[in-house]
């Protein structure tokens, strides 16, 4: 629409992009000549972890550093299945790394009391300052409707972040 801000989509155009399946990179400053480091952030859907750590898996270099960082809730985790605990998802993304014969680690974070995830995960990628962040936005829009997403927070607070957002 002409005069409208660049940001703004239109409401059937959003609620369509929201439904494709689909990396997007978003590139907020330039790469330096050298190894890239990305950060996996891991959901409690392994499905979407799992995708996203493929799709990064795939575009490594071989100088190329990957962090997978995943936030550790003591009372989510104990009411999880075994498979999808931390030490059973830690396993399974070490035995791949290994496999592959990737620059990895996974990385545990630990918000301290009454920190949200978001501004725990914002806080440690600002610290780490990686070459590109991977999210895996759920396209749910009751979380858009109570108000700003993961997402779209971290894009907007990580300023000088790249992103590869990863929907499922």
């Amino acid at each position: 629409k002409e005069g409208a801000p660049p940001s703004v989509l239109g409401s059937i155009t959003d609620l369509c992009l929201r439904q494709i399946s689909m990396p997007v990179v978003i590139m907020k400053r330039a790469l330096a000549p050298k190894e890239r480091t990305f950060v996996v952030c891991l959901d409690q859907a392994l499905v979407a972890s799992w995708k996203a750590y493929h799709l990064i898996a795939q575009v490594m270099k071989a100088n190329d550093k990957l962090v997978l960082l995943k936030v550790f809730e003591a009372d989510v985790e104990a009411g999880l299945p075994a498979d999808e605990q931390v030490p059973a998802m830690r396993a399974k993304f070490e035995d791949d790394i290994e496999s592959r014969g990737l620059n990895g680690q996974f990385t545990l974070l630990e918000p301290e009391p009454g920190v949200a995830n978001v501004e725990a995960i914002i806080a440690w990628v600002k610290d780490a300052a990686p070459d590109f962040c991977v999210l895996c936005p759920r396209p749910d829009l009751t979380l858009a409707n109570r108000g700003v997403s993961f997402a779209e927070k971290a894009v907007h607070d990580l300023s000088k972040t790249n992103f590869i957002l990863i929907k499922y």
